[in-house]
Protein backbone atom coordinates (compact mmCIF):
# COMPACT_ATOMS: atom_id res chain seq x y z
CA UNK A 1 0.00 0.00 0.00
CA UNK A 2 3.15 2.39 0.80
CA UNK A 3 4.80 2.01 -2.17
CA UNK A 4 1.80 1.97 -4.38
CA UNK A 5 0.92 5.49 -2.62
CA UNK A 6 4.23 6.33 -3.12
CA UNK A 7 4.32 5.81 -6.71
CA UNK A 8 1.04 7.36 -7.49
CA UNK A 9 2.18 10.68 -5.98
CA UNK A 10 5.23 10.52 -8.25
CA UNK A 11 4.01 9.05 -11.42
CA UNK A 12 3.97 11.55 -14.57
CA UNK A 13 0.57 12.87 -15.54
CA UNK A 14 1.70 13.06 -19.66
CA UNK A 15 1.05 9.31 -20.82
CA UNK A 16 -0.89 7.16 -19.85
CA UNK A 17 -0.38 4.74 -16.95
CA UNK A 18 -1.50 1.02 -15.48
CA UNK A 19 -0.92 0.19 -11.61
CA UNK A 20 -1.87 -3.47 -10.59
CA UNK A 21 -1.66 -3.31 -6.65
CA UNK A 22 -2.02 -6.93 -4.95
CA UNK A 23 -2.31 -7.60 -1.45
CA UNK A 24 -1.56 -10.88 0.35
CA UNK A 25 -4.25 -10.60 2.78
CA UNK A 26 -6.65 -11.43 4.08
CA UNK A 27 -5.65 -14.70 4.21
CA UNK A 28 -4.89 -17.51 6.59
CA UNK A 29 -3.18 -17.31 9.35
CA UNK A 30 -5.37 -13.92 10.07
CA UNK A 31 -2.86 -12.32 11.60
CA UNK A 32 -3.75 -8.59 10.98
CA UNK A 33 -1.67 -5.88 12.83
CA UNK A 34 -2.61 -5.26 16.56
CA UNK A 35 -3.58 -2.30 15.98
CA UNK A 36 -6.67 -3.46 13.59
CA UNK A 37 -7.28 -6.68 15.70
CA UNK A 38 -7.65 -4.52 18.69
CA UNK A 39 -10.91 -2.76 16.93
CA UNK A 40 -12.74 -5.97 16.55
CA UNK A 41 -12.37 -7.58 19.94
CA UNK A 42 -15.47 -8.98 21.40
CA UNK A 43 -17.56 -7.53 17.80
CA UNK A 44 -20.82 -9.53 17.22
CA UNK A 45 -20.15 -11.74 13.93
CA UNK A 46 -22.72 -13.35 11.71
CA UNK A 47 -22.95 -17.26 12.42
CA UNK A 48 -20.96 -19.52 10.22
CA UNK A 49 -23.93 -21.59 7.60
CA UNK A 50 -23.86 -24.73 9.13
CA UNK A 51 -22.22 -27.98 6.89
CA UNK A 52 -25.50 -29.90 5.79
CA UNK A 53 -26.83 -32.76 6.88
CA UNK A 54 -25.18 -34.77 3.83
CA UNK A 55 -21.96 -33.37 3.97
CA UNK A 56 -19.18 -36.17 3.47
CA UNK A 57 -16.92 -34.70 4.69
CA UNK A 58 -15.27 -33.94 8.30
CA UNK A 59 -15.59 -31.02 10.17
CA UNK A 60 -12.68 -29.84 12.57
CA UNK A 61 -13.61 -29.88 15.94
CA UNK A 62 -12.77 -26.52 16.71
CA UNK A 63 -15.06 -25.16 13.89
CA UNK A 64 -17.84 -26.29 16.12
CA UNK A 65 -17.38 -23.56 18.87
CA UNK A 66 -19.10 -20.62 17.61
CA UNK A 67 -16.55 -18.46 19.34
CA UNK A 68 -13.68 -19.66 17.83
CA UNK A 69 -15.14 -19.47 15.01
CA UNK A 70 -16.30 -15.41 15.44
CA UNK A 71 -12.80 -14.82 16.49
CA UNK A 72 -11.24 -15.98 13.38
CA UNK A 73 -14.04 -13.85 11.55
CA UNK A 74 -12.81 -10.60 13.66
CA UNK A 75 -9.57 -11.30 12.68
CA UNK A 76 -10.26 -11.24 8.60
CA UNK A 77 -12.49 -8.10 8.78
CA UNK A 78 -9.67 -6.51 10.47
CA UNK A 79 -7.06 -7.37 7.87
CA UNK A 80 -10.06 -5.87 5.40
CA UNK A 81 -10.01 -2.93 7.00
CA UNK A 82 -6.21 -2.63 7.12
CA UNK A 83 -6.30 -3.10 3.15
CA UNK A 84 -8.99 -0.75 2.63
CA UNK A 85 -7.43 2.02 4.39
CA UNK A 86 -4.76 1.76 2.02
CA UNK A 87 -7.17 1.71 -1.15
CA UNK A 88 -8.69 5.13 0.72
CA UNK A 89 -5.23 6.71 0.51
CA UNK A 90 -4.61 5.76 -3.37
CA UNK A 91 -7.68 7.27 -4.00
CA UNK A 92 -7.18 10.29 -2.00
CA UNK A 93 -4.15 10.93 -3.98
CA UNK A 94 -5.74 11.06 -6.91
CA UNK A 95 -8.07 13.26 -5.80
CA UNK A 96 -5.08 15.41 -4.23
CA UNK A 97 -3.51 15.04 -8.35
CA UNK A 98 -6.92 15.38 -9.88
CA UNK A 99 -6.49 12.71 -11.47
CA UNK A 100 -9.74 11.35 -10.07
CA UNK A 101 -12.26 11.50 -12.81
CA UNK A 102 -9.98 10.29 -15.93
CA UNK A 103 -8.68 7.12 -14.15
CA UNK A 104 -10.72 3.70 -13.63
CA UNK A 105 -10.49 1.50 -10.36
CA UNK A 106 -11.17 -2.30 -10.21
CA UNK A 107 -11.57 -4.09 -7.22
CA UNK A 108 -11.71 -7.63 -6.89
CA UNK A 109 -9.74 -10.87 -5.40
CA UNK A 110 -8.59 -14.17 -6.95
CA UNK A 111 -10.76 -16.23 -4.11
CA UNK A 112 -12.71 -15.75 -1.65
CA UNK A 113 -12.98 -17.64 1.74
CA UNK A 114 -14.87 -20.31 3.60
CA UNK A 115 -14.70 -18.72 6.89
CA UNK A 116 -16.17 -21.72 8.94
CA UNK A 117 -19.04 -21.84 6.72
CA UNK A 118 -20.15 -25.28 5.63
CA UNK A 119 -17.59 -26.42 8.04
CA UNK A 120 -14.73 -25.20 5.88
CA UNK A 121 -12.00 -23.22 5.81
CA UNK A 122 -9.53 -21.75 2.91
CA UNK A 123 -10.18 -21.71 -0.08
CA UNK A 124 -10.08 -24.66 -3.17
CA UNK A 125 -13.59 -25.81 -2.90
CA UNK A 126 -16.61 -25.08 -5.33
CA UNK A 127 -18.81 -23.43 -2.83
CA UNK A 128 -20.05 -19.59 -2.95
CA UNK A 129 -18.06 -18.33 -0.04
CA UNK A 130 -14.79 -19.61 -1.46
CA UNK A 131 -15.49 -18.57 -5.64
CA UNK A 132 -18.33 -15.86 -5.34
CA UNK A 133 -15.65 -12.68 -4.90
CA UNK A 134 -16.12 -8.76 -5.09
CA UNK A 135 -16.02 -7.16 -7.81
CA UNK A 136 -16.10 -2.92 -8.13
CA UNK A 137 -15.02 -0.98 -10.83
CA UNK A 138 -15.25 3.26 -10.90
CA UNK A 139 -14.31 5.56 -13.45
CA UNK A 140 -15.51 7.45 -16.66
CA UNK A 141 -18.57 6.95 -17.87
CA UNK A 142 -19.51 3.98 -15.32
CA UNK A 143 -22.80 5.33 -12.73
CA UNK A 144 -22.08 5.31 -9.17
CA UNK A 145 -24.35 3.13 -6.78
CA UNK A 146 -25.77 0.38 -8.99
CA UNK A 147 -25.35 -3.37 -8.98
CA UNK A 148 -24.87 -5.42 -12.17
CA UNK A 149 -25.75 -8.79 -12.09
CA UNK A 150 -24.53 -10.40 -14.73
CA UNK A 151 -22.14 -13.16 -14.32
CA UNK A 152 -18.30 -12.69 -15.34
CA UNK A 153 -15.26 -14.23 -14.68
CA UNK A 154 -11.88 -12.96 -13.46
CA UNK A 155 -10.36 -13.14 -16.76
CA UNK A 156 -12.90 -10.97 -18.24
CA UNK A 157 -10.59 -7.85 -16.75
CA UNK A 158 -7.94 -8.33 -19.28
CA UNK A 159 -10.41 -7.63 -22.25
CA UNK A 160 -12.34 -5.57 -19.97
CA UNK A 161 -9.12 -3.37 -18.87
CA UNK A 162 -8.32 -3.05 -22.89
CA UNK A 163 -11.43 -2.01 -24.05
CA UNK A 164 -11.24 1.09 -21.16
CA UNK A 165 -7.97 2.01 -21.82
CA UNK A 166 -8.95 2.26 -25.86
CA UNK A 167 -7.25 -0.60 -26.90
CA UNK A 168 -7.73 -3.22 -29.77
CA UNK A 169 -8.65 -6.24 -28.64
CA UNK A 170 -6.11 -8.95 -27.95
CA UNK A 171 -5.86 -12.54 -30.39
CA UNK A 172 -6.29 -15.92 -29.02
CA UNK A 173 -7.50 -14.95 -25.99
CA UNK A 174 -11.36 -16.78 -24.65
CA UNK A 175 -12.03 -13.73 -22.35
CA UNK A 176 -14.91 -11.40 -22.79
CA UNK A 177 -14.86 -7.59 -22.27
CA UNK A 178 -17.56 -7.04 -19.70
CA UNK A 179 -17.36 -3.23 -20.20
CA UNK A 180 -21.26 -2.63 -21.51
CA UNK A 181 -22.53 -4.06 -18.19
CA UNK A 182 -20.59 -1.25 -16.59
CA UNK A 183 -21.88 1.28 -18.62
CA UNK A 184 -25.48 0.06 -18.41
CA UNK A 185 -25.59 -2.63 -15.16
CA UNK A 186 -28.94 -3.52 -16.88
CA UNK A 187 -27.29 -5.62 -19.10
CA UNK A 188 -26.24 -9.10 -18.95
CA UNK A 189 -22.33 -11.05 -19.99
CA UNK A 190 -22.75 -14.45 -19.64
CA UNK A 191 -25.04 -17.26 -19.57
CA UNK A 192 -22.88 -19.53 -16.90
CA UNK A 193 -19.28 -19.16 -15.06
CA UNK A 194 -17.29 -22.42 -15.05
CA UNK A 195 -13.99 -23.48 -12.48
CA UNK A 196 -11.77 -26.66 -12.56
CA UNK A 197 -9.57 -27.59 -9.94
CA UNK A 198 -7.75 -31.31 -9.38
CA UNK A 199 -10.52 -32.73 -7.64
CA UNK A 200 -13.62 -31.32 -9.33
CA UNK A 201 -15.20 -28.91 -11.87
CA UNK A 202 -17.81 -26.75 -11.60
CA UNK A 203 -20.72 -24.63 -13.77
CA UNK A 204 -22.55 -22.02 -12.21
CA UNK A 205 -25.85 -20.56 -13.66
CA UNK A 206 -27.81 -17.63 -12.14
CA UNK A 207 -30.20 -20.29 -10.99
CA UNK A 208 -28.24 -23.46 -10.37
CA UNK A 209 -24.50 -24.79 -9.65
CA UNK A 210 -23.10 -28.24 -10.20
CA UNK A 211 -20.27 -29.74 -8.90
CA UNK A 212 -18.62 -33.15 -10.19
CA UNK A 213 -15.78 -34.79 -8.17
CA UNK A 214 -12.99 -37.08 -9.48
CA UNK A 215 -14.02 -39.32 -6.46
CA UNK A 216 -17.39 -38.86 -4.74
CA UNK A 217 -20.98 -37.85 -5.46
CA UNK A 218 -21.89 -34.84 -7.35
CA UNK A 219 -24.01 -31.83 -6.10
CA UNK A 220 -26.32 -29.79 -7.45
CA UNK A 221 -27.70 -26.52 -6.02
CA UNK A 222 -30.88 -24.80 -6.51
CA UNK A 223 -29.31 -20.95 -5.55
CA UNK A 224 -32.29 -19.53 -5.84
CA UNK A 225 -34.08 -20.98 -2.98
CA UNK A 226 -30.99 -22.51 -1.16
CA UNK A 227 -28.24 -19.80 -1.45
CA UNK A 228 -26.60 -21.03 1.08
CA UNK A 229 -25.63 -24.33 -0.55
CA UNK A 230 -27.50 -26.36 2.17
CA UNK A 231 -29.27 -29.12 0.30
CA UNK A 232 -27.44 -31.47 -2.94
CA UNK A 233 -31.25 -31.90 -5.08
CA UNK A 234 -28.89 -33.70 -7.40
CA UNK A 235 -30.41 -36.94 -7.29
CA UNK A 236 -33.90 -35.98 -7.67
CA UNK A 237 -33.44 -33.72 -9.89
CA UNK A 238 -31.68 -36.06 -11.75
CA UNK A 239 -35.07 -38.18 -11.63
CA UNK A 240 -37.76 -35.56 -12.47
CA UNK A 241 -35.35 -32.85 -14.59
CA UNK A 242 -32.79 -34.59 -16.36
CA UNK A 243 -32.69 -33.06 -19.05
CA UNK A 244 -31.40 -29.82 -16.89
CA UNK A 245 -28.26 -31.90 -15.61
CA UNK A 246 -27.68 -32.85 -19.35
CA UNK A 247 -27.39 -28.67 -19.81
CA UNK A 248 -25.22 -28.69 -17.19
CA UNK A 249 -22.66 -31.45 -18.10
CA UNK A 250 -22.88 -30.10 -21.79
CA UNK A 251 -21.69 -26.51 -20.45
CA UNK A 252 -18.85 -28.20 -18.27
CA UNK A 253 -17.87 -30.10 -21.29
CA UNK A 254 -17.74 -27.16 -24.05
CA UNK A 255 -15.89 -25.03 -21.59
CA UNK A 256 -12.72 -27.78 -20.30
CA UNK A 257 -11.83 -31.14 -21.85
CA UNK A 258 -10.09 -32.72 -19.17
CA UNK A 259 -7.39 -34.80 -18.31
CA UNK A 260 -7.92 -38.22 -16.36
CA UNK A 261 -6.28 -36.46 -13.71
CA UNK A 262 -9.27 -33.43 -13.93
CA UNK A 263 -6.58 -30.81 -15.03
CA UNK A 264 -7.94 -28.71 -17.91
CA UNK A 265 -6.39 -29.61 -21.21
CA UNK A 266 -7.74 -26.86 -23.56
CA UNK A 267 -10.38 -23.91 -22.83
CA UNK A 268 -13.64 -24.17 -25.91
CA UNK A 269 -14.96 -20.60 -26.12
CA UNK A 270 -18.32 -20.41 -25.59
CA UNK A 271 -20.97 -19.25 -28.20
Amino acid sequence: GRRAVEWLRDVPTDFPAHMFVSFSGPHTPHDPPMEYAERYRGAPMPPAVPPPESAAYGVPAWLSDPEKVAEMRRMYCAYIELIDEWIGAMLGVLEERGLAEETFVIFSADHGEMLGDLGRLSKSVAYEPSMHVPLIAAGPGIPSGETCEAMVALADLNPTICRLAGLPDQEGIEARSFHRCLEDPSRGHRQHVSAVLTRWRSVRTPQHKLIEYHHGAPELYDLGEDPHEQRNVFAEVQQERPELIADLRGRLQADYCTSPHGAPRKWVRER
